[in-house]
């Protein structure tokens, strides 16, 4: 095959594919339409509300771990030792 013709089997077969991408994206099958929610969360619109809660929630949980951790660094029952020389730092 010559250069030109794969190049133009190449640019065919991409138009092709192109074409069939802009068709599905038009012709919705039924039940894959997405919900309300999720086009405007794809367009930038979101419950601030919501998501400041589920934030909220996150911190609490970040904030007890670091509870955690810091009572076991305090009553001792976390050793750390260091090996190694400190020349070689």
């Amino acid at each position: 095959m010559t250069n030109a013709n794969y190049l133009n089997a190449v640019l065919t077969t991409i138009a092709v594919l192109l074409a069939l991408n802009f068709w599905a994206g038009i012709h919705h099958a039924p039940g894959v339409v997405p919900s309300l929610e999720n086009q405007a969360i794809a367009q930038g619109r979101v419950d601030a509300g919501t998501q400041r809660s589920e934030m909220i929630k996150e911190l609490k949980g970040l904030k007890s771990t670091v509870e955690s951790l810091s009572k076991k660094l305090s009553d001792g029952s976390i050793t750390v030792k260091v090996e190694g020389d400190a020349d070689k730092d």
